[in-house]
């Protein structure tokens, strides 16, 4: 999810791709935001690289 969140796809885009509806990747990005402290999408992306996830 994340890549696809690096690549500038809105929340729609995420949920076509991997067959999940739009309410299921809000709310799988807002607890990833919370859970890891972080402020926003472009800081998540950056955690991820960080980490090697992406």
């Amino acid at each position: 999810m994340l890549r696809l969140v690096a690549q500038g796809a809105e929340n729609a885009d995420i949920a076509r791709e991997l067959k999940y509806s739009e309410h299921t990747i809000k709310r799988i990005l807002k607890d990833l935001l919370s859970r890891h402290n972080l402020q926003n999408r472009a800081h998540a992306v950056a955690y991820a690289l960080r980490i090697g996830a992406i």
